[in-house]
Formats: structure tokens, C-alpha cells, sequence
């Protein structure tokens, strides 16, 4: 009898041992963040980044807050996926072989946004799109991050890692829609300073005068689709 009982004690050992040198990938936990050396100084605002110390499971927003300070939010993708740098979503660790070589891709963030930012301009002049709006300039909102307002914006049916201006906030507050470990798309809120406010078609905070078609923001929405396409392609 005792015999059995040591062999059952070694197998469930063996088991547990194979277990664990079989899992290759990260499996950090929402509960709790792992702190790495990664900081947001010199990156760019609205851009995406993998942390290679977390063997890419962890990836960083930056972020420029209400004081012109570069903040970082950090992001888990869920287990047995990791970040990938080149097309900025989540993958299977299987298909992510060199998470660190992200590095070399850091500075296609700045590139992407930059390119798409000088198509969309290209698109229609401002001329067009102040009269396509019919906008009265009033005075900018001026929320405050301590007490971020509840609005109806929801990330259900957005894309994940997409930027989403707030409407009912007359575009200060953003949105960052993100698929969390348990699958569920979750929201993070954020603000732009003060006399600015969040521009859809550039996905930039910008002086409140030069972004009259707030109100349209959703005919947007589409873009954040179409760039996250371009990422993937």
C-alpha cells in the first residue's frame, strides 16, 4: 500500500514537472503587471510597443497626458499569445519567433501613423470639412483625468487596439478598445490636455479649433479598421 502511494506521489510529480518545461510561452497575470525597464521617453504618442522582458506578453500605450508628459499603459495579451511588433495585434507565441527583435520594429509605429496621417489629409481640404460640418466654435471641454466621465461608448464590435474618439465628451476622452485575457473586449479611457481634443481621421490629440467634425467622429471609426489592415498586410 505504501508502495502505491509513493508512486502515485512520483507520477503526479512527473506530471506536473512535464507540464511545466512543456510550456514555452509567458503567462503573466491582469492581477498583477510585471515591472520592466521599458519607458515611454522618445516614443511616439498613440504608439504601441511589445516588452521584450516579458517575452512580449506585456505591450505598452504611450500616451501624452494632460501636462505634455509621456505616460505608459501596460496591455497582457492573453495566455499563449503574445505582442507582435510588426503588425501591432496579439498572435499565437507559435507565430511570433523573434519577440526580441521588436525593437528593429519600433519605429514602423511612427512611420504608419505619420503615412496615414498624410493620406487622410490629402483626402478632402479643410475648407470641405468645416462646411461638412457646420461648426460653431464654443469653448473646449475641460475634464479632468481624477474623474473621468461615464459616457454610452462601448469597444463591443470594435476592432481590437483601436482608438476611438468620445463624442459626448466633444472628443477630449478617447478610448483604447483591447481583447483581455478572458476574451473580453475592455475599455480604457483616455484624455487629451486641455484646448485639445481627440481628431479621428489623424487619431492625434489636436487644437480643438482644428478639429470642427467632432460630432462626426464615427464616420471615422472606419479608419482604425483600415490601418490595423495596412499593419497586417
Amino acid at each position: 500500500m505504501g508502495l502505491s502511494k509513493d508512486l502515485c506521489i512520483l507520477l503526479t510529480i512527473f506530471v506536473v514537472l512535464c507540464l511545466a518545461y512543456s510550456q514555452d510561452y509567458p503567462t503573466y497575470s491582469e492581477l498583477e503587471f510585471p515591472q520592466t525597464r521599458f519607458s515611454c521617453k522618445n516614443k511616439v504618442h498613440g504608439g504601441y510597443y511589445a516588452d521584450i522582458e516579458t517575452d512580449c506578453q506585456m505591450y505598452h500605450v504611450c500616451h501624452r497626458s494632460k501636462d505634455g508628459k509621456m505616460k505608459d499603459t501596460k496591455f497582457l495579451c492573453g495566455n499563449g499569445t503574445v505582442f507582435d511588433q510588426r503588425h501591432l495585434v496579439c498572435q499565437d507565441y507559435r507565430k511570433v519567433q523573434r519577440c526580441d527583435e521588436s525593437r528593429k520594429y519600433y519605429n514602423n509605429v511612427a512611420t504608419l501613423l505619420e503615412r496615414l496621417e498624410a493620406r487622410l489629409r490629402n483626402e478632402e481640404t479643410e475648407k470641405e470639412i468645416m462646411k461638412a460640418a457646420d461648426f460653431e466654435f464654443g469653448d473646449p471641454p475641460t475634464y479632468s483625468e481624477m474623474d473621468m466621465p461615464e459616457t454610452g461608448f462601448t469597444c463591443q464590435d470594435k476592432v481590437h487596439g483601436g482608438y476611438y474618439a468620445d463624442i459626448e465628451t466633444y472628443c477630449q476622452m478617447y478610448h483604447v478598445c483591447h481583447r483581455s485575457e478572458d476574451r473580453i473586449m475592455k475599455d480604457t479611457k483616455f484624455l487629451c490636455a486641455n484646448d485639445t481634443v481627440f481628431d479621428q481621421r489623424h487619431l492625434i490629440c489636436q487644437d480643438y479649433r482644428k478639429v470642427p467634425y467632432c460630432g462626426e467622429s464615427e464616420k471615422y471609426y472606419r479608419i482604425v479598421r483600415t490601418l490595423l489592415k495596412r499593419l497586417e498586410g
